[in-house]
């Protein structure tokens, strides 16, 4: 397992892959969010940052299955000063921060995703190749509620 959340499990899938493994409900309803958002928005200008996905089934569960990134540790963040928040992270990565920003606001306002979840979770971004993706992006208002 390389990581885990409070409804999934993160496992090696292949030396470019990963899988989101659901071990609850919560889990469930977040693969199929992700794979909602990353099919309606990929084509979008900001959907450079989703990082790809696909929805699979393994041993009769909706899986999801996304392409590998380097992520930071939580001691990186802490210390290198570009990961504090989304502004420098863009300058860091020469992204423009309003398309990081136009995404955000459509997540959060359509599609009900935890603004927290988005902006101040640095682990749930990435990179690879020297372009930045968002690696957890199912988390919405409504499953905290009930969950």
């Amino acid at each position: 397992m390389i990581n885990y959340g409070s409804g999934r499990e993160v496992f090696n899938y292949s030396n470019d892959k990963v899988v989101k493994v659901p071990r609850n409900e919560n889990g469930i309803m977040q693969n199929k969010k992700e794979f909602e958002i990353y099919n309606k928005y990929k084509d979008y200008n900001f959907g450079k940052f989703l990082s790809p996905c696909e929805l699979v089934e393994i041993n009769g569960e909706d899986c999801i299955v996304m392409q590998k990134v380097n992520c930071w540790t939580y001691e990186e963040i802490e210390n290198l000063e570009y990961l504090w928040d989304l502004s420098n992270l863009a300058y860091k990565f020469n992204e423009d921060y309003s398309l990081i920003e136009e995404m955000i606001e459509t997540l959060n306002n359509n599609e009900g995703l935890v603004l927290e979840d988005m902006t101040i979770a640095m682990d749930n971004w990435g990179e690879k190749d020297g372009q930045l993706y968002i690696i957890d992006y199912g988390w919405t208002y409504e499953m905290a509620k009930k969950f």
